[in-house]
């Protein structure tokens, strides 16, 4: 812009200047502590509600009864020419939500400028007749908060008042805004995908014309045609009106979501550009459509929609609501008195024949799914590592997008952008906030297949989000913590995409303090068995064929997930639980001390990671009972799931006892002495031949301690880690 034009941010929304109103009208709403005829004080704050409003509209005399203030006739004129101006103004006084925002606005201005509307506290037909009147409605009520702030705030106009609609009755998704809706005030619930920076955004510019000296005004609908209206010449800009506005992209809830969620770019401005919102919020947010014109219409042109923010209420909580008939209630505690284990394994994925325990498993994880409190967590993280072709991928998608109230499926191998958390993403407006499926699934279950496809730097931000439900992001000037509090399931490969030998965990290549944050490693296998091989072939027939009755337990299933959830989120553990999962750890802990202490061997059994999962698993079996207890039936349903956990996946092939080491590092204890005792023997012969330790000599003084195989492995691996060299072939030294 030019010098010498007039920028103005704060001005009345008519454009007027300063308000005249010569002639007044009384304005009176019942509320204790206000008389008729008497003023208050400019400096109090606050007012003294001591009970319901009960605003009347006078029958005669042309006022309010209630508050002592004055607003100008032309208000209450204007009120009464509408069809439901004056119940209104009787709700005005009578509405918890407009008296709290006023005197809110009385107590925190500037900071603070919204009068809030809630259209939940009208009836139905008048808060209709508002959502397609909201401009007439909005110009009113700001007339009425101005003039009830004036007594305390002199300094406040119009122009510096924001009206804030909330809960409008015309709620739609957000698939759904299209034309029929534009200039409607509707409410859409969402989650925030990306927040772009705040920025400044021209509302209306006056110009003047250089030839003929006349004045004309263009809003910014119209801000690209600025020719004079009467003789065409190009305009010269004056004074421009400029409001604080922000952008976001709300996304489509997970639960509401198919394969391709949709999203809507939300503008949010003036004071509403100031909330917290971040992405992964879930938030609902009432506006009105918008046609996103550029430049001038011609036929056959396409443009997106977009909502003007009228109001927007963040949400506690990230869960969807739950509506249960009393039916269903039934049904639910009639599943859970039964054994409740067994029932919701029949219910996951019943066209996929086996996978028992890791159905039981992923069971009880959807359980975990709950607000947590304090520092200890509360979800269950599992990981699924097995051949190809053994229904990984159709469990996964099945327990996100079937049975959990909040699931978000993604397969890792396509992931772009902000990854699997969240990123700082360069766009065209430069750098924004973009959230990832973690933190979209806030609240709820992720679901991640081809997790070892995944990038190193997404994995690495996976161990915060996995084990502290948060995701922190800084790039770019842009530093923001957000909540990622979902349960994990994954699916992955063996490096090999087969089973070669008999430990899994030296097989699965991801890095070991990944590994770690599971609770629960399960393999599965792929081995010809011809009466289990029918039994799944049938299993895959029968899935073409589904009967209504299954899709009618599957809903139940996710209602009662999301029942236990909500209802039972705070469950205690018994003395009587507690003493069967120390007897357990204890157990495992004391089965292998005497070795240790005798230096025989240097395994741990296992550690305090497996007595948590235990604890969580528990926890989760007794949310499942819906109980308010863990009781010794849940502690032992999490002991023997850690148990096959234990003796299938954390064991030495070699000596067969459980070595939990290898989730911390990645190899069984027989590798991690062969290592150890390469690199010692290196550092040894290092000395007698300094150019490089001959592969035969090494072999010559190791032979009867390690077998051939295991030392060839051993050098293969220490020299990946660059821990030891190549000076010459077949010649080995230690890289310290």
């Amino acid at each position: 812009m030019g010098v010498g034009i007039r920028i103005v941010t704060q001005i009345r929304r008519d454009g007027r200047g300063e308000r005249e109103s010569p002639r007044k009208a009384r304005f009176v709403a019942a509320l204790p502590g206000f008389l008729p005829g008497s003023s208050p004080a400019p400096e109090s704050r606050g007012w003294p509600y001591g009970g319901p409003a009960a605003a009347m509209v006078a029958s005669s005399g042309g006022y309010l009864k209630g508050f002592d203030v004055e607003l100008p006739e032309e208000v209450v004129k204007r009120a009464r020419e509408l069809e439901f101006g004056e119940e209104l103004l009787e709700w005005l006084g009578r509405s918890k939500a407009f008296r709290e925002s006023v005197e809110r606005v009385i107590d925190e201005f500037p900071r603070w400028r919204s009068v809030v509307v809630d259209l939940s506290e009208l009836d139905a037909d008048a808060a209709m007749w508002v959502a397609r009147h909201s401009e007439e409605v909005e110009e009113l009520v700001r007339e009425v908060a101005v003039a009830l702030v004036e007594p305390y705030r002199p300094e406040v106009d119009g122009g510096q008042l924001v009206v804030e609609f909330r809960e409008s009755p015309l709620e739609v998704e957000v698939d759904d805004v299209g034309i029929r809706f534009t200039d409607q005030l509707v409410t859409v619930e969402g989650i925030v995908r990306r927040v772009v920076e705040r920025k400044a955004r021209v509302e209306w510019a006056v110009y003047k014309c250089p030839r003929c000296k006349r004045t004309f005004r263009s809003t910014r609908d119209d801000l690209d045609r600025v020719r004079c209206p009467r003789c065409g010449r190009e305009g010269i800009p004056e004074e421009i009106r400029l409001f604080d506005c922000r952008r976001i992209v709300l996304q489509e809830l997970p639960e509401e979501a198919g394969d391709q969620p949709r999203t809507l770019e939300v503008l949010l401005p003036d004071e509403l550009s100031y909330r917290d919102v971040r992405p992964g919020d879930r938030v609902r947010i009432t506006g009105r459509p918008r046609v996103c014109l550029t430049g001038v219409p011609r036929p056959d042109d396409e443009f997106e929609f977009s909502l003007e923010a009228c109001g927007i209420r963040r949400l506690s909580d990230p869960r969807p609501e739950l509506e249960l008939s009393r039916e269903e209630l039934e049904e639910i505690l009639e599943m859970a008195e039964s054994d409740p284990l067994e029932r919701v394994t029949e219910l996951i994925a019943p066209h996929l024949y086996g996978l028992g325990t890791i159905k039981r498993a992923t069971g009880l994880q959807l359980f975990s799914c709950v607000p947590e409190r304090g520092r200890a967590r509360e979800r269950v993280h599992i990981l699924i590592v097995g051949d190809p072709a053994t229904a990984k991928t159709q469990l996964l998608q099945y327990v996100a997008e079937e049975l959990a109230p909040k699931g978000v499926y993604v397969s890792a191998q396509h992931v772009t952008g902000p990854g699997l958390t969240a990123a700082a993403v360069h766009t065209e407006e430069g750098w924004v906030l973009e959230a990832g499926p973690a933190v979209l699934a806030d609240g709820g279950l992720l679901a991640i297949d081809e997790l070892d496809k995944a990038s190193k730097d997404d994995l690495n931000a996976m161990l915060e989000a996995m084990e502290s439900g948060k995701v922190s992001v800084a790039k770019a000037g842009i530093t923001a913590t957000l909540n990622a509090r979902c349960a994990v399931l994954a699916a992955a490969n063996p490096e090999a995409g087969r089973w070669q030998g008999d430990h899994p965990i030296e097989e699965i290549n991801l890095d070991p303090a990944l590994l770690s944050r599971f609770d629960l490693i399960l393999p599965t296998h792929d081995r010809p068995e011809p009466e289990r091989d029918e039994r799944i072939l049938e299993a895959m027939a029968s899935a073409h064929e589904e009967e209504p009755e299954r899709a009618e337990e599957r809903e139940l299933l996710r209602k009662y997930v999301a029942h236990a959830v909500q209802h039972y989120d705070r469950v205690k553990m018994t003395d009587e639980a507690l003493e069967i999962i120390k007897e357990w750890y204890l157990g495992w802990r004391e089965r292998c001390a005497d070795l240790l202490d005798r230096g025989e061997i240097r395994t741990v059994p296992v550690t305090r990671r497996q007595a948590g999962a235990a604890l969580r698993l528990a926890r989760a079996h007794a949310r499942m009972r819906l109980s308010e207890e863990v009781e010794e039936e849940d502690a032992r349903v999490a002991t023997e799931l850690m148990d096959h956990y234990i003796k299938n996946v954390l064991k030495d092939p070699d000596t067969g006892e459980p070595d939990a080491d290898t989730l911390e590092t990645g190899s069984v204890k027989s590798r991690r002495e062969a290592r150890r005792l390469v690199l010692r023997t290196l550092r040894r012969l290092a000395e007698e031949h300094p150019n490089g330790v001959p592969k035969r000599e090494l072999v010559k003084k190791l032979k009867h301690r390690i077998p051939r195989e295991l030392l060839e492995e051993a050098l293969r691996e220490l020299k990946r880690e660059s821990r030891v060299v190549t000076p010459r072939p077949e010649c080995y030294l230690p890289a310290e």
